[in-house]
């Protein structure tokens, strides 16, 4: 079987992080790009997205300290980028 389509989502965030230089934005369009490939584009997959996917992993302590983790490297990055350094 191909499996090409497991590429899409990575592929997507990198691509729209570049565009946007936004990566958290990038981070949501990729993971709703999973989850239509997963379960079809309806309104199902988007209640699904909140449901099961974003709720859940806000309420697990470990996904919750990464999070936090990426948000404070973002904010690192961006005070020394304001700073004229990069």
């Amino acid at each position: 079987m191909n499996y090409w389509y497991v590429f899409i989502p990575p592929l997507l965030s990198i691509l729209l992080a570049f565009i946007l230089k936004q990566i958290h934005i990038a981070l949501i369009f990729g993971i709703f790009s999973g989850i239509f490939i997963i379960h079809g584009v309806d309104t199902k997959s988007i209640s699904l997205f909140f449901d099961h996917y974003l709720l859940k992993s806000l309420t697990d302590e470990s996904h919750m300290y990464v999070l936090l983790f990426s948000f404070f490297i973002g904010g690192l990055i961006h005070l020394i980028s304001k700073n004229g350094s990069m």
